[in-house]
C-alpha cells in the first residue's frame, strides 16, 4: 500500500524528507504533554491508531514501548499507517491489537508511563476505560481529553467548578469523530481519583492534559 493510500491522523516524520499526509501535525502537541525523560522507561500507548506518540517515546530514549488499538486498526484502512512508518523508522515498537477494557497486567504487564490521549470521550463506558487503563500503569498516566464548557451555546446550567459531562448528539456514533460526552476538568480529575490517582493539570485549553501518578 501506498503512502497515499493510507487514512493517517498524524503528521510523522519519516526521515529523507518524507511525510505522512495527516491532519494532525502534532509536535505542537507534543509540548502541550509536558513530557517527563522517558530515558530507560517501559511506555505503553492507548489508541495509538498510526503511532505517532509510541515512536516518539522510542525516540526519546523509553527502553520498551507498547502501542495498543483495537477500534481504528479495524476501520478504513487499518493498521496500514502503524506497519508503514513502523517499517520506515525501523522501529521496535511493540503493536498489540487489543481492546481497551482488555487491557490487564495479566494481558499485557504495566509500564513506568501509559499514553492515554484523545480517547476517553470517544468512549461508551469511561469510567469502566478509566479503570482498565489504570490497572497497567505502574508510575505516570498521561491523559489528553476534550473536555466541555459552560461557555458553548444551549449549557446555561452547565457548571465548571463540580464534576459535569455533557452527552453528545451525532448523527454516527460510530464515527471515530464522535464524542459521546464533554466532562468538565473536576470530572476528569474525580474520575482519576475514583481509580487511585493524584492528578495534575499541565495544560488546559478547549481539552486538557493531566498527569496522574498512583496514591
Amino acid at each position: 500500500m501506498k503512502i497515499t493510500d493510507i487514512n493517517w491522523w498524524h503528521s510523522i516524520d519519516l526521515g529523507d524528507g518524507v511525510v505522512t499526509p495527516g491532519r494532525c501535525f502534532p509536535e505542537g502537541e507534543v509540548r502541550k504533554l509536558c513530557l517527563p525523560d522517558l530515558t530507560g522507561k517501559s511506555v505503553l500507548d492507548i489508541g495509538t491508531w498510526d503511532g505517532f506518540y509510541a515512536f516518539e517515546a522510542e525516540k526519546r530514549g523509553a527502553a520498551r514501548v507498547v502501542a495498543t488499538d483495537h477500534w481504528m486498526w479495524h476501520q478504513s484502512t487499518g493498521k496500514a499507517g502503524f506497519d508503514y512508518a513502523h517499517a520506515a523508522l525501523g522501529s521496535k515498537v511493540e503493536a498489540i491489537d487489543l481492546d481497551i477494557l482488555d487491557h490487564t497486567p495479566e494481558r499485557i504487564g504495566k509500564f513506568d508511563v501509559v499514553f492515554f490521549l484523545g480517547v476517553l470521550y470517544h468512549l461508551r463506558h469511561p469510567l469502566l476505560a478509566l479503570e482498565s487503563v489504570a490497572s497497567v500503569v505502574d508510575d505516570l498516566l498521561i491523559l489528553e481529553t476534550y473536555t466541555a464548557s459552560a461557555s458553548q451555546e444551549g449549557r446555561e446550567h452547565f457548571t465548571e467548578t463540580r464534576p459535569a459531562l455533557v452527552y453528545m448528539e451525532s448523527d454516527n456514533p460510530n464515527s471515530f469523530h464522535h464524542k459521546f460526552f464533554g466532562p468538565n476538568v473536576p470530572l476528569v480529575h474525580h474520575w482519576l481519583k475514583m481509580v487511585g490517582f493524584t492528578a495534575e493539570t499541565v495544560h488546559e485549553d478547549h481539552r486538557v492534559v493531566v498527569h496522574a501518578r498512583r496514591t
